[in-house]
């Protein structure tokens, strides 16, 4: 039989090691990978539990920010409406019953916001 008979056969055995090989280099990068992060300072189980205590406390963070954010953009919101109403108000000018024209100085701290 000569070379170019048994490159058939071959293509399918040659094709299961290879993916053997690739198996068992992964199954090597993960072992490797499980060691180093064992013996190494930031890998024990100490540092584990601290990370997900530190997790935690982030998490928290971000959901009190995300609260007081949401305060906020309430707040400022309620202010431009208030700010909007202001504004129509002064330019339908005194109504009939009297009333004066606000002052400047009231119409500005009715724009003043304090956040």
């Amino acid at each position: 039989m000569g070379v170019q008979e048994r490159r058939p056969r071959r293509r399918p055995y040659t094709a299961r090691l290879a993916a053997h090989v690739r198996r068992l280099e992964a199954r090597l990068s993960e072992v490797l990978g499980e060691q180093v992060w064992r013996e190494s300072v930031i890998g024990g189980p100490d540092d584990t539990e601290q990370f997900k205590a530190r997790i935690t406390t982030l998490e928290q963070q971000v959901i009190d920010l995300e609260l007081k954010l949401q305060e906020r953009d309430d707040d400022l919101a309620a202010a431009r409406a208030a700010n909007r109403e202001l504004m129509a108000q002064l330019d339908r000018g005194p109504e009939s019953k009297g009333q004066q024209r606000p002052v400047k100085s009231q119409v500005r701290s009715a724009w003043a916001y304090n956040g």
